[in-house]
C-alpha cells in the first residue's frame, strides 16, 4: 500500500510544502472543519504503481484561465466609491467612462455612464423594457415589440440621445457596419434580424432564433465577435456582412479563449493552442494548471474527486454534497462550502492529497485570484479579504459598502466591483 508521499512533487508546489498556518488561525487555535477531516478519502491503489508519479504542479499543458495579472497580494487604494442600489458593472468599453446598470428589477433598470476618474454620474437612462445592449455604444428599444417601438442609440460618453422609430423591434446592437435589429417575428420560435445602415436603409433581413420571446419582456443578450452577430441565448451566429448563419464562436472570456462543445467534450481553444477538456470534466473560474495532469470531477451527488489524467487513477474524493469547487492555484484547490447552519466559508485542498491547508471562515466565494492571492467575498464582515492561496494567511482586507456576493470588473490598474450599495473602484 502506497502512502500519500509516494507522489514527487516538483516545481512551486515544494516552497509551498509545509507553509505555516496563517498567523489568525494560530491565535484562535481552530481547526479545520470536521467535514474536511472526515470527507476526504485516499485511494489505495498506489501499491500498482512501478514509479512515483512526476506530477509538476502550478503550471500545465494549458494556459491560465480566470488569473489576474494584478499585483492582488499588495493591498490596494480605493480610488473612490459611489453609492447606487444593486448595481453592476456592465462595461468600461467606452473611453473614460463606466457604464452601470442598477435598480434592477427584472423587468426594468437605469443604465447610468460613470466618470471613470471620479465615479461621479455624467448620464443616466431608464431602461424600461430591459432592453439596452452595450459596447462601444449603448442601445435600447422603447415598448418592445410594440408597433410603436423605436431604437434609441445613446452615446456612451455624454449621454446624447438619437432615436429612430422601428416597429416591432425588441433588441438592437450597434456594429460598425450599423445597427442590427431585431424584430418580434410571426412565431415565438424565431425572430427577424435587421441590418441598418446609418443612413436608415435596411442592408439585409435573416430570420434567426436570437431571443427570448416567451418572457416579459422580451429577452436577448447580443455581442459582436469579430465580423459576427452572437446570440448565447441560442447560440445563434450571423455574419455581419450578409446576415447568413456563422459558426457559433462559443463562450469567450476576455482574452479572447472560447469554449467549443463536441460529443467527445469540450475544446477550448487559446492563441497559444487547443485544450481538451473530458465530458466529465470540471472548469473552475480560476485555474493556473488547465489541460495539466491533474483532473477534478463533481458528479450529481456532490462528491468531488481529484484523478490522473493520464490513466484515471483517484487521488481523493470528497463527500460532500454542499462544497464547490472554485479555484486551483500553486498546487492547492479552493472550495467554497456551505454549512447546515446556513453559514459559508472557502476551504483549501491540498490537490495531490486532498488533505487540508487551510480555511477562510465567514466567506461567500472566490471574487478573483492571481498567481499569490485569492480575494474572497464576506457579506458577514462586508468585507474582500486577500488570502495568501499556499498558506492561508490574510494579507489584507477592504471594506466594501453591504457586499453581498461582490462581482467585479477588471480595468487597467485595478478592479471595478460592484456590491448590493455601491460601485467601488479598487487600483494597484
Amino acid at each position: 500500500m502506497a502512502a500519500v508521499d509516494e507522489f514527487e512533487l516538483v516545481g512551486d508546489a515544494v516552497a509551498d510544502d509545509g507553509a505555516p498556518a496563517s498567523s489568525a488561525s494560530r491565535r484562535s487555535g481552530r481547526r479545520a472543519t470536521p467535514w474536511v477531516a472526515t470527507a476526504v478519502v485516499f485511494v489505495l491503489a498506489g501499491a500498482t504503481l512501478a514509479t512515483p508519479l512526476n506530477i509538476v504542479l502550478g503550471r500545465g499543458d494549458g494556459p491560465d484561465i480566470g488569473l489576474l495579472e494584478l499585483p492582488l497580494s499588495q493591498p490596494p487604494t480605493v480610488a473612490w466609491e459611489t453609492a447606487m442600489t444593486y448595481p453592476s458593472v456592465a462595461s468600461v468599453q467606452v473611453p473614460g467612462r463606466v457604464i452601470v446598470s442598477t435598480e434592477d428589477d427584472g423587468t426594468s433598470r437605469t443604465v447610468l455612464g460613470l466618470d471613470l476618474e471620479t465615479g461621479t454620474e455624467v448620464w443616466r437612462y431608464e431602461d424600461e423594457g430591459y432592453s439596452c445592449q452595450w459596447g462601444q455604444q449603448v442601445v435600447c428599444v422603447t415598448d418592445p415589440g410594440a408597433p410603436d417601438a423605436a431604437v434609441v442609440t445613446i452615446d456612451g460618453h455624454d449621454g446624447t440621445q438619437t432615436t429612430a422609430e422601428h416597429p416591432g423591434a425588441i433588441a438592437a446592437i450597434a456594429s460598425e457596419a450599423g445597427t442590427l435589429v431585431v424584430e418580434s417575428g410571426e412565431s415565438s420560435a424565431t425572430e427577424d434580424v435587421v441590418l441598418v445602415a446609418p443612413d436608415g436603409t435596411e442592408q439585409w433581413r435573416a430570420e434567426a432564433d436570437v431571443a427570448d420571446t416567451e418572457s416579459s419582456p422580451a429577452w436577448a443578450f447580443l455581442r459582436i465577435v469579430d465580423d459576427v452577430l452572437v446570440s448565447d441565448y441560442s447560440g445563434t451566429a450571423l455574419l455581419l456582412s450578409t446576415g447568413e448563419p456563422a459558426a457559433y464562436p462559443g463562450t469567450v472570456n476576455e482574452d479572447g479563449d472560447w469554449i467549443e462543445e463536441t460529443d467527445d467534450g469540450y475544446f477550448l481553444h487559446t492563441d497559444s493552442g487547443d485544450i481538451q477538456i473530458g465530458p466529465n470534466e470540471m472548469m473552475l473560474w480560476f485555474d493556473d494548471d488547465l489541460g495539466g495532469p491533474v483532473v477534478f470531477r463533481q458528479d450529481s451527488f456532490g462528491v468531488i474527486t481529484a484523478s490522473v489524467r493520464a490513466d484515471g487513477t483517484e487521488l481523493w474524493r470528497l463527500d460532500d454534497p454542499q462544497c464547490y469547487p472554485w479555484i486551483r492555484v500553486r498546487g492547492v484547490i479552493a472550495i467554497g462550502c456551505w454549512g447546515e447552519d446556513g453559514r459559508e466559508s472557502t476551504a483549501a485542498l491540498d490537490e495531490l492529497t486532498g488533505e487540508p491547508r487551510w480555511e477562510a471562515e465567514q466567506t461567500d466565494w472566490p471574487m478573483a485570484a492571481s498567481s499569490d492571492a485569492v480575494l474572497l467575498s464576506s457579506s458577514a464582515r462586508s468585507e474582500i479579504i486577500a488570502i495568501d492561496p499556499a498558506s492561508g494567511a490574510e494579507l489584507w482586507t477592504v471594506q466594501i459598502p453591504e457586499l453581498s456576493y461582490g462581482n467585479y470588473l477588471e480595468i487597467e490598474d485595478g478592479l471595478l466591483v460592484s456590491s448590493d450599495g455601491a460601485v467601488t473602484r479598487l487600483t494597484w
